[in-house]
């Protein structure tokens, strides 16, 4: 199981550290509780309010007023109202992870996989935490996942707890992770089981004007002219790469690159021609475009169509890198 949403090691990091000192909710900032009136006849309870939270590659979830979600590039933060923290940080931390367990033989989080395959991941957060008890049975609004619950201590000694509640959702593990001191993770347990209950992977959304054909052309050279070298230290090279990309209606992507590139030194050349193909599903959405391969390799950009003198172009960014693609006729 290859991880695509990373945990948030950073944010997780600093909790582990040390921030977390058992500091509860400022007393202040709690609201006085009303005494309830009486009410005629059972009463019914009222419902949740919240909202819907969807991804363009399909993923969706329902979480509470008051709640943030957060994007980031490896994954989706949850933020609750008036999270604990100490002046050295966050007391408690929630996030989402996910990847695609096609072809793995998981159908059910209870698999003894999904769960050696968690302990690693928060084990890599900290060496301390060790499985508590055994994987508990939790219900979903499509089916069921498991919550699985770790124990440990942080970098000064305060005692940590780590849950994830697990669930296997069309050939894709998704987990819902609260990290922190017990007593706050803990206390957000209705809430944490109501939003992982509403779990689901759908269709995902494309954006129509990058449907079609896209070409990109990259060439680069190198030659050592120094008068103090060699025949054979002189070295020269050129590689150029012609890829085109096909972005279908339908979802699915294929990318063909050739790949051109000579070498030499002394008077001798090294050459090589070579293919490469690669295919999948594409999402994208909110300038985000998304790249699942056949082989559940992932890549993701952001993304810009511009339109000007040079035709149409689409702009992908990852990181502090580009390209320039020029569409097809």
């Amino acid at each position: 199981m290859g991880s695509r949403w990373a945990l948030s090691v950073v944010a997780a990091a600093a909790v582990l550290a040390g921030s977390v000192r058992g500091g509860g909710l400022d007393p202040g900032a709690m609201m006085p509780v009303p005494k309830p009136k009486p009410k005629p006849s059972p009463a019914v309870p009222a419902p949740h309010k919240g909202r819907i939270y969807r991804h363009v590659i399909g993923f969706s979830f329902w979480y509470p007023l008051g709640w943030t979600v957060k994007e980031h590039d490896d994954g989706l933060q949850l933020i609750p109202p008036k999270p604990a923290a100490t002046a050295q940080g966050p007391s408690e931390l929630y996030f989402i992870t996910g990847e695609s367990v096609a072809g793995d033989g998981i159908q059910h989080a209870g698999d003894v996989r999904v769960g050696q395959y968690l302990d690693g991941e928060i084990r890599k957060l900290s060496p301390t935490m060790v499985r508590a008890g055994q994987p508990a049975t939790v219900a979903m609004a499509k089916g069921q996942g498991v919550l699985l619950q770790w124990q440990g201590r942080s970098a000064t000694g305060n005692v940590m707890h780590a849950r994830a509640y697990v669930a296997i959702i069309r050939d894709h593990g998704v987990s819902l992770i609260g990290l922190g001191d017990p007593k706050h993770v803990q206390g957000r347990d209705a809430e944490l089981r109501r939003m992982f209950a509403s779990f689901d992977v759908g269709q995902g959304t494309i954006d129509r004007q990058l449907v079609g054909a896209w070409k990109l052309k990259a060439v680069s050279s190198i030659t050592n002219w120094s008068v103090w070298e060699t025949a054979w230290s002189r070295a020269q090279a050129v590689n150029e790469e012609q890829s085109t990309m096909a972005l279908r209606a339908d979802g699915t992507w294929r990318r063909v690159t050739r790949r051109h590139f000579l070498a030499g030194a002394g008077g001798v050349w090294v050459e090589d021609n070579s293919e490469k193909i690669t295919e999948g599903r594409w999402f994208a959405g909110n300038s985000q475009l998304y790249f699942l391969s056949k082989h559940n390799a992932w890549d993701d950009y952001r993304y810009q169509v511009v339109r000007g003198n040079q035709g149409i172009q689409l702009r992908l960014a990852s990181g502090t890198k580009g390209t320039l693609w020029d569409r097809v006729p």
